[in-house]
């Protein structure tokens, strides 16, 4: 991420993220429900960040996104 975007995100998150699950355990067809719609967000997430569709690589923590430079915007020469 650039430095607006982390400056940016940390402004609006300062305080953390907090994920609270059930304390009483779902069916398994509620789990899967649950688990679909957690793994969409996370690439949701993940899409808006990168700017593109993130991998599966990226997507499970075998590659650091935090050494991504972001999308590459080319500037037009007006001449």
């Amino acid at each position: 991420m650039g430095e607006r975007a982390t400056k940016q995100f940390n402004k609006r998150f300062k305080g953390g993220i907090e994920i609270r699950f059930a304390e009483s355990s779902l069916s398994p067809a509620e789990q899967e429900y649950r688990n679909k719609c957690l793994r969409e967000s996370i690439t949701a997430i993940f899409r808006g960040l990168l700017g593109r569709e993130p991998s599966h690589e990226e997507l499970t923590g075998q590659v650091d996104i935090s050494l991504n430079k972001g999308i590459l915007r080319l500037k037009k020469n007006l001449r």
